[in-house]
């Protein structure tokens, strides 16, 4: 609708001319075609489809018993001795707490020195500065227990005795924290 010249925005009762679209419509030859499905192939002479392009072979199978196609051995696949994996998984259950709280031990026992003078304190000193290591023996210890492979019999016994080391240190850490001397 136009608007009426003599006023603002009052609308005329007469419609707008038609006008051209800015932009051609496309013919219906020009139209994309749906899809004809198999058949839409190019042919060649005679309506004849062009032959497929070979197939490669496949590789040859590797020997039975190759890797990665190896056979499990006889009665299926290896299991981890149960005994073993309870030995590291209980150490580490004992030993985990028993080494954190002898690492937060470990953060604040230099505020036992505080009373200390220079020169006197020495067994009070020693005894902060063993026992970090001892923690960290315990550490390499049962990180020593998970690291040793599964095998034979003496590997297991390696196993719990890596295991009953960290437990042993775990626990002397601990103790030497509680009972740390006076200082003089």
């Amino acid at each position: 609708m136009r608007t009426h010249t003599a006023g603002h925005c009052r609308a005329a009762d007469e419609p707008e001319p038609a006008q051209p679209h800015p932009y051609p419509h496309p013919s219906p030859s020009s139209y994309p075609q749906p899809y004809a499905g198999r058949d839409a192939r190019p042919r060649g002479p005679a309506g004849a489809l062009p032959p497929r392009p070979p197939v490669p072979p496949l590789p040859p199978h590797p020997p039975v018993g190759a890797w990665p196609y190896a056979l499990p051995p006889e009665g299926g696949a290896p299991r981890p001795e149960r005994r073993s994996l309870l030995v590291q998984v209980l150490c580490t259950v004992l030993c985990v707490p028993l080494l954190g709280f002898g690492a937060l031990c470990c953060v604040f026992s230099p505020f036992a020195t505080a009373s200390c003078d220079p020169a006197g304190c020495r067994a009070l000193f020693r005894a902060i500065a063993v026992n970090p290591c001892v923690l960290l023996a315990s550490v390499l210890l049962l990180a020593g227990c998970w690291a040793v492979p599964e095998g034979r019999q003496g590997r297991q016994v390696l196993r719990t005795l890596l295991g009953a080391g960290a437990l042993a240190a775990a626990v002397t850490a601990v103790h030497l924290y509680l009972h740390l001397p006076p200082p003089s």
